[in-house]
């Protein structure tokens, strides 16, 4: 676990197995610059996700 220290966010690292096409394509998106890197990328997909999930956690 780490904290972010400009806005205190405690963040977990884990690892993920995904298939080599959207590897490839958040490589592509972070060498374009628009996320800093793959671990951005995919928080920030993961966050817009959940933004239009359905589903709750009780």
């Amino acid at each position: 676990m780490s904290k972010n220290p400009k806005t205190s966010i405690v963040k977990s690292g884990f690892s993920i197995t995904i298939d080599s096409d959207l590897v490839r394509w958040v490589d592509d998106v972070v060498k374009s610059k628009r996320f800093a890197s793959r671990s951005h990328g995919i928080e920030y997909a993961l966050h817009e996700l959940k933004k239009k999930s359905e589903f709750k956690v009780q």
